[in-house]
């Protein structure tokens, strides 16, 4: 702002200036408003394929995933069964791409991946059931689509259910979360599947 103000002084005694000697206004090289602003900031670029660390509480909550494509969400996680458990971190990955090695859901095309591992821990994280949700949202999302989750890798898994469809009027899909009740030693993949 500074340098915007000191730029429109100049400008300013610059027309004044050549007003007197003969120049006209018009002979004065001038720039718009805006080329003197500073530039606005960037949108961040998608984290497809770029892993991401997120602290696990043992006390229970919530974790964003990485944004790709277009696709976002946020996750609840139950508390750990064992209260002594040390928090612990988990290590997120989401695609566009099957690049996990993720056998084929039982049937429908897979239209976005989350790969979840843990690390620094010594114990696999153990969840109770508590009921908590997941949202996922994507533009991709529609109406008038059917749509299921398929979760692979770990203890108490597979996991193959549906998720339902957004409403008319939203870009998004709230469930119930497949950490209720469950843990998992390695990493687990999630694939969303339009059916």
């Amino acid at each position: 702002m500074r340098h915007l103000i000191v730029s429109v002084a100049l400008l300013t005694l610059a027309a004044c200036a050549g007003s007197s000697d003969g120049v006209s206004s018009s002979q004065i090289p001038t720039r718009s408003i805006a080329s003197l602003l500073p530039p606005t900031q960037a949108v961040k670029p998608d984290a497809c394929d770029k892993p991401k660390v997120v602290l696990i509480k043992k006390t229970g909550g919530t974790f964003t995933i990485p944004t790709c494509a277009g696709w976002s969400g946020t996750f609840g996680y139950p508390p750990q069964f064992d209260p002594h458990n040390p928090a612990f971190h988990f290590q997120l990955t989401s695609s566009v791409k099957n690049n996990f090695g993720s056998p084929p859901p039982p049937y429908g095309t897979p239209i976005f991946y989350l790969q979840m591992g843990y690390e620094r821990s010594p114990v696999a994280p153990d969840f109770q059931n508590t009921g908590v949700t997941d949202l996922i949202a994507s533009s991709q999302l529609s109406p008038s689509g059917a749509y299921w989750l398929d979760v692979t890798g770990g203890i108490g898994y597979p996991f193959w259910n549906s998720i339902g469809s957004p409403s008319p009027s939203s870009d998004s899909i709230t469930f119930l979360s497949p950490l209720n009740g469950n843990n998992f030693e390695g990493p687990i993949v999630w694939q969303f599947v339009l059916n």
